[in-house]
């Protein structure tokens, strides 16, 4: 079925949040299909030897976000419309635009951008290839997780317990395309097994280039997820740059399930990321805590509840402080996200 769909965005509200009651930065699994449509790898393919009709869907996201950091209340709505079309069962095409408006100590500020524009081919049963401007993240994201990144990404998914992808491209600094032309080239090999169904390990390496262009930042990471009891894990992410001899860490304990409708999640996280250990903080899903000149240490507790089957509510509070100072960085942030 196809159709010619004007989506507008209805950018949701949140007010009357009273200050430094909850909590920051770290998207849960279910938090982030907002921002990661159509994400395969890791996931393992669902193959089927039926064959489909050609089709197309429009799939709508919205992200309201309001948060405290070192007092001072910031807003942000962020809309998302992606039209994803499939065809032959071999070729899939994504085009995606994200409007968003903040609002910091008063000022407001808007933008729209493309943000996702690929074309992916479905080699056989086990890969992927996929090309273009697209969503790119690694484990939880404490590396990159980053819409419109442009690339080729080879994804290789032999069955369920296994997952390999290699990704080679460009990140897109906004700046250094309006300014200097630069964008940073940026290579990540990434590989993952399911050990068990308590037992899930991962890790990569990656070269990233700085934003001058004259030098390569090294990395090396690794991830995992650990079932401790029923319905509770351990899971993390390491990073370690090796270039500059810097680290970067975050575990946490999260107990519960919020992917079913009316179900609770709780996490207690622990993060500290070295000053300079990635160069921006555009790119890294914990840009609110963590800025290059100052790093990051402290403790974190993160909610999520699923309200509706289309929608999820998560509050978080960190106690944190910069590396670089004895200055506390208390961070409380509140994000709803519908999925249409």
């Amino acid at each position: 079925m196809r159709k010619m769909v004007i989506c507008g965005i209805l950018m949701l509200l949140i007010v009357s949040i009273a200050a430094n009651g909850f909590a920051a930065s770290l998207k849960f699994p279910d938090l982030a299909s907002a921002n990661k449509l159509q994400d395969d790898f890791g996931g393992g393919e669902k193959n089927s030897n039926k064959e489909t009709e050609n089709k197309t869907v429009i799939t709508v996201a919205d992200k309201s976000e309001y948060k405290i950091v070192s007092d001072v209340a910031n807003i942000k709505h962020e809309g998302k419309v992606y039209a994803t079309a499939t065809a032959d069962e071999i070729y899939t095409f994504q085009a995606g635009i994200n409007y968003e408006v903040k609002t910091k100590a008063g000022i407001e500020s808007e933008k729209w951008e493309m943000e996702n524009l690929w074309l992916q081919a479905k080699v056989n049963k086990a890969m992927i290839i996929r090309g273009g401007k697209q969503t790119y993240h690694v484990a939880k994201g404490l590396f990159i997780d980053q819409d419109g990144v442009f690339g080729v990404r080879f994804i290789y998914n032999p069955d369920k317990n296994n997952a390999a992808e290699v990704f080679n491209g460009r990140d897109s600094q906004d700046v250094d395309v309006t300014t200097s032309g630069i964008m940073r080239s940026l290579q990540v090999v990434n590989v993952s097994h399911k050990f068990s169904k308590q037992l899930h390990l991962g890790t990569y390496f990656a070269h990233q280039q700085t934003t001058d262009g004259k030098s390569i930042n090294r990395f090396r990471g690794g991830y995992g997820k650990i079932e401790v009891a029923p319905k509770t894990n351990v899971n993390f992410e390491y990073v370690h740059n090796t270039t500059l001899n810097k680290t970067a860490y975050i575990a946490e304990l999260q107990q519960g399930n919020s992917k079913v409708v009316g179900g609770w999640s709780y996490g207690l996280d622990y993060m500290k990321v070295d000053a300079k250990t990635f160069e921006t903080n555009d790119y890294t899903d914990f840009d609110t805590q963590y800025t290059p000149k100052n790093g990051f240490k402290g403790p974190g507790v993160i909610i999520g509840n699923r309200i509706t089957k289309h929608s999820t509510i998560q509050a978080q509070r960190w106690w944190g402080r910069n590396l670089a100072s004895t200055g506390a960085m208390p961070i409380s942030k509140l994000l709803l996200v519908v999925n249409f």
